[in-house]
């Protein structure tokens, strides 16, 4: 089972469905919905997004219009910043030798590339630094700098062919 993601996804209707779920390509297909955009959620992001939008419900609580407005956010989460994504390399280290306050940014580890560095660390006792990834197949992850550089997340744990 995956961790929890808050997803995007045009409807037949042209609404669009914002909601969380752990199956994330299950999902989709009950939906029979146009994935657009997915970030994994740590807490209440899915909340949040739905207040900020509050003014665009067209029907229950999670279904929206495809305002410009939804649709430029939606665009943003897409277009992560990516440079020489391609030319980054992954190296697997042993977690002795792990330095969690490596400058890891643009870097690839399997189907994840490192984009941007979050702020703060974890946690004060284990000193480990936050990233925001996209995988692969779109969607935003945050990984800590030990789980990348051990070889332990290699993906966003959602697409196909997952390698964590």
């Amino acid at each position: 089972m995956g961790a929890p993601i808050v997803y995007f996804a045009r409807c037949r209707d042209d609404t669009i469905k914002i909601g969380c779920t752990r199956f994330f390509q299950r999902r989709m297909k009950e939906l029979r919905a146009e994935p657009l955009a997915a970030i994994s959620c740590l807490g209440n992001e899915e909340t949040e997004i739905h207040s900020r939008f509050s003014h665009l419900l067209v029907r229950g609580h999670e279904w929206f219009s495809s305002a410009p407005e939804l649709m430029g956010f939606i665009a943003e989460l897409k277009s992560l910043p990516i440079r020489s994504m391609m030319s980054a390399s992954s190296r697997t280290r042993s977690p002795a030798r792990i330095d969690k306050c490596e400058n890891i940014l643009e870097r690839r580890f399997g189907r994840l590339v490192v984009v941007k560095k979050l702020p703060g660390l974890l946690t004060s006792k284990r000193r480990d630094r936050r990233w925001r990834c996209l995988c692969d197949c779109g969607l935003a992850v945050v990984e800590t700098t030990t789980l990348l550089l051990s070889g332990r997340r290699t993906s966003c744990g959602h697409c196909p062919g997952k390698t964590s």
